[in-house]
């Protein structure tokens, strides 16, 4: 089985180019499923020779997962195998002592010597790579609204996009899990508990409360759910966001526009890396850059000087910088004593954002 792998011929496709380098010999990669983790490291084993490598997707149904375990460093010690990939990899596959292994995994491993790059969906700069039909970076992002920020569905027709989304976390996601992710995008950007979570779903079906916690804590570690903590309040009840701003529009028939965008600029700010809160009036802080960002999409000047009156005494108190207010088109920038106060449009501010991570 071994052998038939290591002489499979991958197909050098075409693939769009991610922000995402795999620079450590000793890599984990780790996001959810279908945000793109396979196509970095393929990207990346292009750029080696074939013999090489020993690329095995421990999900492909055609591998015995039993004789890989009993084979595998064996088989990478005859065949001199210098990098070894291992995608959907557990930890009883015992690895062998090899100069390159990359693993990819959905949670989270701990593995010493070994790296890890986290790898989220689509930001609006990688989707302006995947698709470049559009004259203006306006219409690009009218698109990017409609679609979301799965790679693999701009690849279909507009009309196919929604379903193939429902599609992606069925396959993706165990019953208890979806049910989840479907309160979830209910509640998109409110503060939410994981007991009030409970306490909804449960009327729904029955439930245990160990397999709701156990389940809900997985979809976090997983990178399906982000919570945002308030500042200097933790335990106050923390603000909801899913891993894609689509997804309320393809599990709820509900329309709120306002938590759509404020999901989108969190996702945004979450590739940074940098530790995001909230706060009363405030949509994200982040303290180690001295900075606020808002969401406003439709909003004026007039409204930005009542919002900044009613947030002034934390910005003042907290020594922030810089408020940064994203917009659907507004463009404004004040300099008030504090603080600089910008307000620009999404498309704009998500380059600059994009260029700074």
């Amino acid at each position: 089985m071994l052998d038939a792998l290591y002489n499979l011929s991958e197909k050098k496709n075409v693939l769009v180019d991610r922000k995402y380098r795999i620079r450590h010999p000793y890599t984990i990669v780790t996001g959810a499923a279908r945000t793109g983790k396979s196509s970095i490291i393929k990207q990346y084993l292009s750029t080696l020779p074939t013999a090489a490598y020993l690329y095995i997707d421990l999900n492909d149904l055609r591998i015995d997962i039993e004789t890989v375990k009993l084979e595998l460093e064996m088989f990478c010690r005859e065949n001199t195998i210098h990098t070894l990939v291992l995608e959907a990899y557990t930890m009883d596959i015992t690895l062998p002592n090899v100069s390159q292994i990359i693993l990819s995994t959905e949670e989270p491993l701990e593995i010493e010597g070994f790296e890890h790059l986290q790898v989220y969906n689509l930001d609006f700069e990688e989707f302006l790579a995947f698709d470049t039909r559009y004259d203006t970076l306006d219409t690009a992002f009218t698109h990017f609204l409609q679609t979301g920020s799965y790679p693999e569905l701009y690849y279909l027709p507009q009309q196919n996009r929604q379903s193939q989304l429902q599609n992606i976390l069925r396959l993706s996601l165990n019953p208890l899990e979806l049910q989840i992710m479907i309160h979830a995008a209910r509640l998109l950007g409110q503060k939410v508990s994981a007991f009030q979570m409970y306490e909804r779903l449960k009327q729904q079906q029955k439930l245990s409360k160990d397999m709701f916690y156990k389940t809900f804590y997985t979809l976090i570690d997983k990178g399906y759910l982000y919570w945002v903590q308030k500042y200097d309040h933790a335990r106050a009840t923390k603000k909801l966001y899913t891993l894609d701003f689509n997804i309320k529009n393809a599990l709820t028939l509900q329309k709120d526009f306002s938590r759509l965008f404020e999901t989108l600029v969190f996702l945004e700010i979450l590739k940074k890396g940098s530790e995001v809160y909230y706060a009363e009036g405030i949509d994200f802080y982040i303290p180690k850059e001295n900075r606020i960002v808002l969401t406003m999409p439709f909003s004026n000047e007039d409204v930005l000087f009542k919002k900044i009156e009613s947030i002034e005494a934390f910005i003042i108190e907290n020594g922030v910088l810089r408020v940064e207010v994203v917009t659907m088109s507004t463009e404004v920038r004040l300099g008030l004593p504090y603080a600089v106060i910008e307000m620009m449009p999404f498309v704009q501010w998500a380059i600059v954002e994009g260029e700074a991570g």
